[in-house]
């Protein structure tokens, strides 16, 4: 008698295959519950389209927004991200809540900070629509001694707060809620100039120019510095604009990033 084949399921449905009727024993019924339970919360991810998150890919915990695949954090806003490297390395960080909010992917990190790395002991960084907190908080972590945070949502904050307790790196860090980019002008004024700028402005964001034209105003960058800009990779940033270079680009999917000098 030829053995019953297990149904096919799909990711789009609630009902999970029968597989331990017809394995249910042994290592082949232990993957077995493992693949019911993979298609049950995949199925519920992919119908519940309003959940919230940040990251990249397709699999399970994930959702389809706006033609991109969003990672959905879980209630407290845990989203997988930790700290790279240097004196809080391990510690593990939160997102907002929230698909506008679009940390920066640990891989991105990493190359952005190995190509950093020379400049930061010593550095004050000023981290603009910072989100997670995530960049400023690595920059502090491998030798930056003051970091100024700028983000005008108020999740934002509360999770930067959150992981700078988390990571014991509050004494270093200054976190101000301001609308930007027009609230850039009087930065200057209160904390000084910066050696090294990241920005990470949402992705339908579209006036880069305006942006570096208000550092130059405010004079935010120290002579030698680096403005970092993080867009899609679609995006193509000027070669020029208000006296600052485009030294170097770098693409990483469908993430790149700009650096101004």
């Amino acid at each position: 008698m030829r053995r019953q084949k297990p149904p096919v399921a799909s990711h789009f449905s609630t009902a999970a295959p029968d597989f331990l009727t017809v394995f249910p024993h042994g290592a082949t019924a232990f993957l077995a519950r493992r693949y019911v339970r993979y298609v049950k919360e995949t199925s519920r991810v992919c119908h519940n389209r309003s959940a919230s998150g940040n990251g990249d890919g397709s699999r399970r915990g994930q959702v389809l927004e706006k033609g991109r695949w969003v990672r959905m954090c879980s209630r407290e806003g845990l989203c997988g991200m930790r700290v790279i490297a240097g004196q809080a390395k391990g510690a593990k960080l939160v997102a907002p809540k929230g698909i506008d909010v679009r940390p920066t992917l640990d891989r991105v990190r990493e190359s952005l900070f190995n190509i950093l790395a020379p400049r930061l002991s010593g550095a004050r960084f000023l981290d603009l629509y910072a989100g997670s907190g995530a960049n400023g908080i690595e920059a502090l972590s491998r030798g930056a001694v003051e970091c100024v945070f700028i983000d005008n949502d108020s999740r934002s904050l509360r999770a930067i707060r959150r992981n700078l307790a988390t990571t014991g790196l509050e004494r270093s860090a200054t976190v101000r809620r301001r609308a930007l980019p027009e609230k850039i002008c009087g930065l200057a004024k209160e904390f000084g100039r910066f050696d090294l700028i990241f920005a990470d402005p949402p992705y339908a964001f579209a006036d880069y120019e305006r942006l570096l034209g208000l550092i130059r105003q405010e004079d935010l960058l120290q002579r030698g510095g680096v403005t970092v800009i993080e867009h899609d990779m679609r995006t193509r940033l000027p070669d020029e604009a208000h006296g600052y270079v485009c030294a170097r680009r770098g693409d990483y999917g469908d993430t790149a990033l700009s650096f101004f000098s």
